[in-house]
């Protein structure tokens, strides 16, 4: 991985915390097992507080940062949830004309993005926030560096952008001041932490839900910093392989998914050529059990009838999806066991209601957009679920019948004397009738990220920014390993200098 915009230091900002010291002595195994995935849903799972939007911000074309609303995008919903909607869009539209992610720079931006946005607004951690009074003063005094334009719903959107040369130049690298930002903020007082146990993305945290029912590996640094352990997720040298040698196919597959966006978009034109650079993130806060959560993610656009800010929810947001069309009970089964599952906990951790899917045929023309209730995806997979068992139990009565059937040709073998008669049996295949019970819970999946994030923390102790751990699930593999990389982790340090220095900077020394 290019880190060439890490400034590496060898000062270590270590707190004097008891619990370092208990946790070291009383450290379990650097291995946290995943399978069987049934030890999961033995118990009710604990419940994941309403996710609270607490500010946002957005990537241009360029995937510069801007703290604003420009790239927030509007969904109207126009039929109801019940019907399906019947279109033609094709979403192989301008495809020639498509600005694609470069996916070096992307996965260099680590979780720089919200990391500035946490910088900007250090404010909203303090235990003891300022009276109404200076936080007003403080909006005001930053509304004039930082344009914070109002989106509503009926304004063209060209409206809510603004004059783009007006807006401070975002950071374009990760040794770039950012005093001139966030002076404003500086007054809400100082802060010795973020008062805040993970910081992460969305996608993260939706990964390690469905890690119980899935095969894929995956990687995860983690860097624990002023009491707050950072979780930031990176690719495989097989992925990044992957990745680089996408055929044209692939590439063009992969836009169909954000062509679709630009379809279902108010006001955009979809013969136009489609960027995909282009992202609107949230920042949410919550709790699930004794661990508090920070995290940010990009959704896909709001419900302009449902939209009135300021809100506290994501209630007005719709996230967008694609599938291949329905057209078989496998088809159904694969919608149901695997992709809901996906929807569901991408949804679910940021409160969005609805997932709209458009269901295209293999040419990639979408011709019908179905909307699906996030709360019912659980009910329907399990309606699937108790379908399959009730074909289980109907092919036990079958075998038994056929049993039945060979008793009485035995017996009219004894009465008669006569030469016996063959009678054919069926036979159940168990092994596929139980592959067909393997459904997602939401007990499984929400108690795994529980315990998961519990064994994560009692393995990064060490309070240091410059300190790295990995965690590894190979693909395939039953277990997760935890690594500290010591003097190898100047190679993938993740939390830029930048960050390090200034997010407490106002907070006297330790």
């Amino acid at each position: 991985m290019d880190n060439t915009g890490h400034v590496q230091t060898a000062t270590k900002h270590v707190l004097p915390d008891d619990s370092n010291e208990k946790a070291a002595k009383k450290r379990v195994p650097p291995t946290f097992p995943i399978i069987p995935s049934s030890r999961f849903g033995t118990t009710t799972a604990p419940t994941l507080r309403h996710p609270l939007f607490i500010g946002d911000f957005s990537l241009d074309s360029d995937r510069k940062f801007h703290h604003d609303r420009r790239s927030l995008g509007f969904i109207s919903v126009e039929w109801e949830q019940s019907q399906t909607k019947k279109v033609e869009y094709d979403l192989n539209t301008a495809m020639d004309r498509v600005k694609r992610k470069d996916y070096h720079r992307c996965v260099r931006e680590n979780l720089d993005n919200l990391l500035m946005w946490i910088l900007l607004n250090r404010y909203k951690f303090a235990v003891s926030p300022p009276p109404p009074v200076q936080q007003q003063q403080q909006q005001n005094s930053t509304s004039s560096q930082i344009p914070q334009t109002p989106l509503h719903p009926g304004q063209p959107q060209s409206s809510a952008h603004g004059d783009s040369s007006k807006t401070p130049r975002p950071l374009s690298g990760r040794g770039t001041s950012v005093d001139s930002l966030q002076s404003p903020l500086a007054a809400s007082g100082p802060i010795t932490s973020l008062s805040t146990d993970f910081v992460t993305y969305r996608g993260l945290l939706r990964d390690l839900m469905c890690s119980p029912y899935q095969k894929e590996g995956w990687i995860i640094l983690a860097t624990k910093f002023r009491r707050t352990i950072y979780l930031c997720g990176i690719d495989s040298v097989e992925k990044q392989l992957e990745k680089e040698n996408e055929t044209e196919n692939q590439k063009r597959m992969c836009s169909w998914g954000y062509k679709f966006e630009q379809f279902m978009t108010d006001g955009a034109d979809p013969n136009e050529g489609n960027d995909e650079n282009k992202e609107y993130c949230c920042v949410l806060r919550s709790r699930l059990a004794s661990h508090s959560l920070v995290y940010g993610a990009e959704v896909d656009g709001a419900d302009p009838k449902r939209y009135n800010p300021p809100h506290a929810h994501l209630t007005p947001f719709v996230e967008l999806k694609t599938n291949k069309e329905i057209t078989t009970n496998r088809a159904k089964q694969i919608l149901h066991k695997f992709k809901f599952q996906k929807w569901w906990s991408q949804s679910f951790l940021v409160g969005i209601p609805r997932v709209i899917c458009g269901f295209r045929d293999d040419t990639g023309v979408v011709r019908a957009v179905q909307a699906f209730a996030v709360s019912a995806m659980p009910n329907q997979c399990q309606v699937r679920a108790v379908l399959c068992q009730v074909r289980v139990v109907l092919c036990q009565v079958r075998v038994v019948l056929c049993q039945v059937r060979v008793v009485l040709c035995q017996v009219r073998v004894v009465l008669c004397q006569v030469r016996a008669v063959l009678c054919p049996t069926s036979q159940m295949r168990g092994s596929l009738a139980l592959q067909e019970m393997g459904y997602w819970s939401t007990d499984v999946m929400i108690n795994f990220l529980d315990q998961f994030l519990s064994w994560v923390k009692s393995q990064v102790v060490e309070d240091d920014p410059n300190l790295v751990y990995q965690l590894t699930r190979q693909p395939g593999s039953p277990d997760v390993h935890c690594q500290c990389l010591g003097e190898n982790s100047s190679a993938v340090a993740f939390l830029p200098q930048w960050y390090i220095n200034e997010v407490f900077a106002t907070a006297p020394a330790e």
